[in-house]
């Protein structure tokens, strides 16, 4: 259970991660939840790597990294944005 605080007012987004905080409990705490959770990060850390490594191509043919990235999935993009804010699945 996440610890109460009561200076001031919870607001909607509080609220909504704090319940999205406590379903990641619950996963993790289910038989075989932390095994998922390890092949969930593992997962991340790899898109993170494969971001990393075409980066550094770009920079070795003599792009600019941060000019050569373009969003074509915008809802996609939303959507990873928001993994840390929704209930996440760690099952698939």
């Amino acid at each position: 259970m996440l610890p109460t605080v009561r200076s001031t007012a919870i607001r909607p987004e509080e609220d909504a991660l704090r319940v999205a905080l406590e379903e990641i409990e619950e996963d993790i705490k289910r038989p075989g939840g932390m095994s998922k959770m390890r092949g969930k990060l593992n997962e991340l850390w790899a898109l993170v790597g494969a971001i990393n490594a075409a980066r550094e191509r770009g920079r070795k043919a003599g792009l600019d990294g941060a000019s050569d990235w373009t969003v074509v999935d915008e809802e996609g993009l939303k959507q990873i944005a928001q993994v840390g804010f929704s209930s996440v699945n760690f099952e698939r």
